[in-house]
């Protein structure tokens, strides 16, 4: 008697792993799949005429690499370029670090903030100084323009 129970309940166990497995299988291939399948036939490629290219106001690759030293102010005449303005106007993260009073610390802080380049120029009329630095940073590690910094404490560049 007990060995019939025994069979009894291993044949309403199986039965309901058959059973169960049926139903998950029906109830998933009657739903709309989600996700692509793995192994997918090519894709149409698009026909007709191709679309304009951006123009430059439009085209933000070509507004971002573009010369930087282009948005730099022009040198007035009659003023004298300072020995510090890097040559051909442009300031690589260690030059631009340098010109800090901690130039250890804002070079490590420019390269976590994906430093690119800065663009420098400056003159002198001999009644002031000016100096003016333009940095670029890119976005290569981070998906996402990095959070508020404003707590950091670092020493602005301060030029001599």
């Amino acid at each position: 008697m007990k060995s019939r129970r025994r069979h009894l309940i291993a044949l309403a166990a199986a039965l309901g792993v058959v059973a169960g497995a049926g139903a998950g299988y029906v109830v998933q291939a009657a739903r709309e799949p989600k996700l692509p399948t793995l192994v997918q036939p090519p894709l149409p490629q698009a026909r007709g005429p191709q679309p304009e290219p951006l123009t430059e106001a439009l085209d933000r690759k070509v507004r971002n690499d573009g010369d930087l030293r282009e948005l730099l102010l022009e040198k007035p005449g009659g003023a004298t370029t300072p020995d510090w303005v890097a040559s051909q106007g442009w300031m690589d993260r260690t030059g631009y670090a340098d010109l800090s009073d901690e130039p250890e610390a804002f070079e490590t802080h420019l390269t976590e903030q994906e430093f690119f380049r800065a663009a420098v120029t400056g003159w002198d009329t001999g009644d002031h100084q000016v100096e003016i630095l333009l940095a670029q940073f890119e976005q290569r590690e981070a998906p996402a323009a990095p959070a508020d910094d404003s707590s950091r404490q670092f020493e602005q560049p301060v030029l001599g």
